[in-house]
């Protein structure tokens, strides 16, 4: 979604803009990624130095 000009992804009732910082818990440990970028259809998140591409749906 696109609010106020920039482009938001949605996590449930979380609002992430690319920049931002996503905490996930993923097997009982909590992991912080980072959206590094938001471009349709595709955003891009940062785990330590790794980036990975995945498609919006």
């Amino acid at each position: 979604m696109v609010l106020g000009g920039e482009p938001v992804l949605l996590f449930g009732q979380k609002r992430v803009k690319a920049g931002g910082l996503l905490t996930i818990t993923f097997e009982g440990n909590e992991y912080a990624l980072e959206i590094v970028s938001i471009n349709q259809p595709n955003f891009t998140l940062r785990l330590n130095r790794e980036e990975f591409t995945r498609p919006i749906k």
